[in-house]
């Protein structure tokens, strides 16, 4: 997985940090216990996977008049992964789907705060 556009990887470098204030939450509310961390780290991995998804799907949508097949598949078995993973970590405990939640949300987290800041001229990205 190859981060090629100057978004994506601003979106990553915003998204780190969040990661990181999520897992230290987590290890003080949890006392160190790897599932929530190890659940929070894989949910974390599948959000960056499904933004690399949905910007090549994009791309593919911006540059030719029809969709590739192969684009939209790998997109739709990303969002199926998603769904898998959820109803997965459901099956083990709350905490757990909790944490692969949150984890998958972060990089949604970090486009909102980037478009709201964006939009009351706190920053200046300049996407493309």
């Amino acid at each position: 997985m190859k981060f090629t556009s100057n978004t994506e990887k601003l979106l990553i470098k915003k998204s780190i940090p969040l990661f990181v204030v999520a897992l230290l939450i987590s290890l003080l509310l949890f006392y160190f216990n790897i599932r929530i961390l190890l659940a929070l780290t894989i949910g974390y991995i599948v959000s960056l996977i499904r933004l690399r998804g949905l910007s090549e799907m994009i791309k593919n949508m911006l540059s030719s008049t029809s969709i590739s097949g192969p684009v939209v598949i790998k997109y739709f078995v990303i969002q199926l992964l998603t769904v898998v993973l959820l109803f997965i970590s459901s099956g083990k405990s709350l905490q757990t789907f909790f944490a692969v939640f949150i984890g998958i949300s972060i990089t949604t987290l970090t486009i909102m705060i980037n478009a709201v800041t964006e939009a009351i001229g706190i920053t200046k990205n300049n996407f493309e």
